[in-house]
C-alpha cells in the first residue's frame, strides 16, 4: 500500500511538472517545444519530467505518418527510410519560420511541411 501511494505521488509530480512547464503539446508552437525534447533524447538521457513531452512528439509524428499513409489527399509521400527524428527537425524549422500558425493544431504543420518537402509525383498517374 505504501509503495502504491509513492508511485502515484511520483507520477502526479511528473505529470504536474510537465504541465507546469507548459508542455501540453497541442499547438504547433508547443509541439515544436516537445519535439526539441524528443530531438535531445537522441544525444542524452532524458529525465523523468522530459519523457512525456518527448513521447508526445513521437506519438504525433507516428499518428501523422499513419494518416498520410491512409489518406492520399495530402499529396505527401514521405519515404519510409526518413526517421521520426528528421521529421521532428523539419517540423521545428517550419514552426520557427511560421509564427503566424503557432496556435494551430500541431498536425496541420506536420502535414503541411511534409507535403511541401515530399510531394507525391503525379507523373504516370
Amino acid at each position: 500500500m505504501r509503495l502504491s501511494c509513492l508511485v502515484v505521488i511520483f507520477m502526479m509530480a511528473n505529470h504536474n511538472s510537465a504541465i507546469g512547464l507548459g508542455l501540453n503539446c497541442n499547438t504547433e508552437y508547443k509541439m515544436a517545444e516537445c519535439c526539441k525534447v524528443f530531438d535531445k533524447s537522441f544525444d542524452s538521457k532524458l529525465t523523468s519530467s522530459e519523457l512525456d513531452p518527448s513521447n508526445q512528439c513521437n506519438d504525433e509524428i507516428i499518428g501523422a505518418r499513419d494518416q498520410l499513409a491512409e489518406q492520399k489527399s495530402f499529396n505527401s509521400c514521405v519515404p519510409a527510410d526518413v526517421t521520426n527524428q528528421r521529421l521532428a527537425k523539419l517540423f521545428m524549422i517550419y514552426v520557427e519560420n511560421h509564427p503566424e500558425y503557432w496556435d494551430r493544431p500541431a498536425r496541420f504543420g506536420m502535414l503541411n511541411v511534409w507535403s511541401q518537402t515530399w510531394p507525391c509525383s503525379t507523373q504516370g498517374q
